[in-house]
């Protein structure tokens, strides 16, 4: 039983006194601080003495004595599966702000199961050290046949192993992380990557064209045109700095004029969740990307095309929506990894695949062109959606304003000299 491995671990040999119609067993418990203590309990028998001494002792150290309870004979993909139940519980609570979100609980259950499972599944606590740990970590950097290594991948795999080996020490199986003695893997930093002007302009054309040839063929053959929504969501990403699930998730009551100019409120994004598949997650990827962020003219512009494409559209139906398809009610977001792969597509058929363009380098770019426009990171920061103050006052004295700074006027000088350098081919189609 747990509670006897419990007490045969961390004390010393049990013994047995006869007190009147009970048993009293006893034994010399080994403390955290050195210190070396009398535990004792009793019961009707020496079996059930003996399990009530081990609840005594796992009380004195700290332990649990439920169904829960490890030790340092459990092996570690116990810990694991608890660790995960918990997890998933604290995240699927609707009733409480989640530790870490869904989708983040599926990202260290994947990390679990592709690089750490094949090396510590089998592992029990007490055979865990510092040492080992560094050598699994070793082994997932060298990587292996098929499955190339890396230090960011190492890194991946420290911060899952280091939340269930937390959960271990919570629960007593542990009396210290072993894995805080291993240094942590720090990749190298990648370099940041923005496009110029000319950049910009070359994308910005090349999805355009790409449209018009798909416009252009449809009509010949009969089939659905393209609805526009690659290029115009490209425009809002330009024109913001927005995530790419930020932007499919904006729904129209999110759009809203004021001072003269079009606002789009961001406080919530599209994510891919195992089991559930595409969702609208009503609170977006930190607390600082709250924000309120002006459209430039050329993103309001592109906006206000498609509204007129939407129709009769309502406050709930999303700005980019999915097309429809039969057995579908509702209103569904366009899925992030649909949008990126026509983007890929349109940029090879047009000669630029090489370029490596994604959503995250237009976050770049616009951040690259704020800062030098302000000569201030913050202001670019704050765009994004970033923390960029960690002050007292900022924290605790200051009430936040989710309006971010209006730099569209350098957002649409920049997109201006994009366009004089590589002329667009022609207005963009919009379907609804």
């Amino acid at each position: 039983m747990a509670n006897r491995e419990l007490a045969l671990g961390e004390a010393g040999a049990t013994k047995f006194r006869a007190r009147g119609k009970r048993i009293r067993a006893e034994a010399v418990v080994r403390l955290f601080n050195g210190r070396r203590v009398w535990v004792s309990a009793t019961g009707a028998t020496k079996r059930e003495a003996e399990d009530r001494l081990g609840e005594a002792i796992g009380r004195r150290l700290g332990r649990p004595v439920d169904a829960q309870a490890i030790d340092d004979f459990t092996p570690l993909y116990v810990v694991v599966g608890q660790f995960f139940a918990q997890a998933y519980l604290e995240a699927d609570r609707a009733d409480a702000k989640p530790t870490r979100k869904r989708q983040s609980v599926d990202f260290h259950a994947t990390t679990w199961k592709t690089h750490l499972r094949p090396h510590l599944a089998e592992v029990r606590l007490g055979e865990i050290t510092p040492s080992l740990l560094e050598h699994v970590l070793n082994q997932i950097r060298q990587g292996a046949e098929g499955n190339p290594g890396s230090e960011a991948k190492a890194k991946r795999c420290y911060i899952t192993l280091n939340l269930i080996l937390k959960r271990a020490q919570l629960h007593g199986g542990l009396r210290f992380n072993p894995l805080s003695a291993v240094p942590r893997p720090r990749p190298r930093p990648k370099p940041v990557v923005a496009l110029d002007a000319k950049g910009v302009g070359l994308v910005r054309a090349a999805v355009r064209r790409h449209d018009m040839g798909r416009q252009a063929r449809s009509q010949r053959d009969g089939g659905r045109g393209p609805t526009g929504e690659l290029a115009l969501v490209l425009d809002v990403l330009f024109g913001t700095g927005l995530r790419i699930g930020e932007a499919l998730a904006l729904r129209w009551r999110d759009v809203v004029e004021d001072d003269g100019k079009l606002w789009v409120d961001v406080h919530a994004t599209v994510v891919d969740v195992k089991t559930r598949g595409l969702t609208r997650q009503e609170v977006p990827k930190t607390a600082s990307s709250d924000r309120l962020v002006p459209l430039p003219r050329f993103a309001a512009e592109a906006v206000r095309r498609r509204r007129e494409a939407a129709g009769a559209a309502g406050p709930d139906d999303y700005v980019f929506p999915a097309r429809g398809r039969s057995g579908q009610a509702g209103p569904r977001p366009h899925s992030r990894q649909n949008w990126s792969r026509g983007l890929r597509q349109a940029l090879a058929d047009q000669g630029l695949g090489s370029l490596g363009f994604t959503a995250h380098i237009a976050r770049k770019t616009v951040a690259t062109v704020v800062a030098e426009a302000t000569g201030s990171d913050e202001i670019a920061g704050r765009l994004l959606g970033h923390k960029v103050s960690r002050s007292v006052a900022s924290e605790h004295y200051i009430k936040r304003t989710r309006k971010t700074p209006d730099q569209t006027a350098a957002i649409q000088a920049f997109i201006e000299r994009s366009e004089a350098l590589v002329p667009p081919p022609g207005p963009i189609v919009v379907q609804p």
